[in-house]
């Protein structure tokens, strides 16, 4: 008998010391190709949902795939339906090219819940920056997803990118708060919304600090330098993200040492942050406080679903984020258990 692939026997072992673990794969967008400089969504989700047959062969290929590994479902993972991906002023993949994506997304969901059935999970990564949610920006378009979803990640983090022009929290509590309730203005249920958090920092480097005349007093709405360029939508550099698990890359290692013994939590906004005068840089993250705090402002406030994390592995130092999370998680639970 042949032996069974690696990665089925892992599965076997995480079922093993985590019985309620449920196992869901992500399916997405399309994959880099083989130097890692692009998208190439003709791999993935895009491609496959372009006609009434291609999404009724992408779901049964997904259902074989649940069946085979026996994983409890999927997540979709299309950054993002209806346009703003990563080539988004590329030829082919500009958002000119994908407005068919908005009204094919519903129809590849319920396709995949109709192979799927009742009983598999299937729930779906939503942009949270009002720029990236065509899709997802009306009643009427939420109603034809939400009934077939079981849950969806709320991705409250990357709030700000390179396409910004001001700093800003890029996971801090009002823009989560914000983004939160747009969805469930347009009517997806809290009971269904799950809220993300950053195991990771983002820096954006502004313009002079030192310009400034006395003490900057609010950290959201700095001029940064240009940080996209305009015609290709390139990254220009001046904007990076860290995980705590790899450390900085040495360009800006001396000024995430500063930060991240001098960082401050802005109360105003609801974010943690740093300054670096000296080398012009905005630092945003979230400290275990942070996380606590941003929890309880809106999973607890809005009586959401739950949260997750981007990513595990970012935070495999010291699981500091993940423990605290999991405290925010277990103390809500118990002041609801007193409440009731």
């Amino acid at each position: 008998m042949a032996a069974k692939p690696v990665y089925l026997l892992y599965l076997a072992s995480w079922r093993n010391n985590v019985p309620d673990l449920v196992l869901v794969s992500e399916v997405t967008h399309g994959y880099k190709d083989p130097l890692g400089s692009r998208w190439l969504g003709r791999y993935g989700i895009i491609s496959s949902s372009k006609t009434e047959e291609s999404r009724r062969l992408f779901s049964k290929n997904v259902k074989a795939v649940i069946d085979v590994t026996g994983i409890d479902g999927i997540d979709l993972d299309w950054e993002y339906p209806g346009g703003n991906g990563e080539n988004y002023k590329e030829p082919g993949t500009a958002n000119a090219d994908k407005v068919w994506e908005i009204d094919a997304y519903p129809k590849l969901v319920a396709e995949l819940r109709a192979a799927l059935g009742p009983d598999k999970t299937l729930c779906a990564a939503l942009p949270c920056v009002p720029r990236d949610t065509m899709a997802f920006d009306s009643v009427e378009q939420l109603a034809r997803v939400v009934p077939h979803m079981d849950f969806f990640n709320l991705m409250t983090y990357d709030l700000l990118n390179r396409r910004d022009t001001m700093t800003g929290h890029h996971a801090g509590v009002e823009g989560s708060l914000a983004a939160v309730d747009r969805y469930l203005g347009n009517g997806m249920p809290a009971e269904k919304a799950v809220l993300g958090f950053a195991f990771f920092l983002k820096w954006f480097r502004t313009l002079p600090l030192k310009s400034h005349a006395g003490p900057i007093d609010d950290p959201v709405g700095l001029a940064t330098i240009q940080m996209e360029d305009q015609a290709t939508g390139a990254d220009l550099g001046g904007t990076g993200a860290v995980l705590w698990s790899d450390g900085p890359e040495l360009s800006v290692a001396a000024s995430f040492n500063r930060a991240v013994a001098g960082g401050s939590y802005d109360e105003r906004h609801g974010g943690h942050y740093y300054l670096d005068y000296g080398e012009d840089l905005f630092w945003t993250w979230e400290i275990p406080e942070a996380i606590k705090k941003k929890y309880r402002a809106t999973v607890g406030e809005r009586g959401l679903r739950g949260a997750f994390a981007w990513d595990l592995g970012g935070d495999s130092k010291d699981w500091r984020h993940l423990k605290a999370l999991n405290r925010a998680i277990k103390g809500e639970a118990l002041a609801e258990q007193k409440d009731s």
